[in-house]
C-alpha cells in the first residue's frame, strides 16, 4: 500500500478526499427553450453567473 508522508506524518490506508452530495429532490423541468437558455433544465439549479468578462 502506498503510503503519504507530510512533515513526518503518515497517512497510511487514508482517503485523498471524500465528498458529500445531497440527493436533488425531483422537480418540474424548464421548458427546452428556457433550459437551453439557461444551462440546467431544473429550476433550484438555476444559479446567477456573476462573474465579469475582460475586455482587454
Amino acid at each position: 500500500m502506498e503510503t503519504r508522508e507530510t512533515a513526518g506524518a503518515s497517512y497510511s490506508g487514508m482517503a485523498l478526499a471524500m465528498s458529500y452530495v445531497p440527493i436533488q429532490q425531483w422537480e418540474a423541468p424548464y421548458d427546452e427553450n428556457t433550459a437551453l437558455c439557461r444551462g440546467t433544465i431544473f429550476p433550484s439549479l438555476d444559479k446567477p453567473f456573476l462573474g465579469t468578462e475582460d475586455d482587454k
